[in-house]
Formats: C-alpha cells, structure tokens, sequence
C-alpha cells in the first residue's frame, strides 16, 4: 500500500515591511498617500494594519504589489508618525514605522 507523505513547515518568519510613502523625515505641504509592500516567502498576507499618530488605525488595501490607504487621511500639523504592521496567515507580525 502507498502511504501519502505529508511535509509540515512551521513559519516563524515575519513578513517584511517596507513603507516607500511618506518618506522617513520628509517634510510635505500636503497629506502624502501611504504605500507599503509587504514581502512574505513562506505564508499568505492576512491583512496589513496603519496606525497613525498612535491614535488612528486604517486597513491598507492591496493594490498590485503594494498595499495602500483607500480612504482620506487626516494628518496634523507638524511632525507625524505611521506605523505599518504586516500579519501573515501563521500569525506572524512585523512592524515598522516612519516620522514625517
């Protein structure tokens, strides 16, 4: 009799982020677009979170290779932070974040 063989990975890896708008200590007259991509060898991207000035939180949506904000942001004036943080299907996270 054949007996099918099964392979099970374990994926302990976090996806990989990397935010490519805004630009890290930048300085804009406008509010910039956010766009992200998020890299993962070993499992599905579950979903890709943007919390803005520690207050504001938007699901970024994938557009192509890049996940991106589908809604108007509201930004103060001054210096501002986002921080993206990338799930993947084994529940794995990673984070980063830029100040503007």
């Amino acid at each position: 009799a054949i007996v099918p063989l099964y392979l099970y990975i374990e994926d302990n890896t976090p996806p990989l982020v990397t935010i490519h708008s805004p630009v890290n200590s930048s300085l804009y007259n406008y509010m910039p677009a956010i766009n992200v991509s998020v890299k993962d060898l070993q499992s599905e991207i579950f979903k890709v979170i943007s919390e803005i000035n520690s207050s504001q939180n938007i699901t970024l949506q994938k557009i192509g290779d890049c996940y991106v904000n589908s809604s108007t942001l509201s930004f103060s004036e001054g210096q501002n932070y986002i921080k993206i943080y990338a799930y993947d299907s084994a529940e794995n996270v990673n984070s980063t974040e830029v100040a503007y």
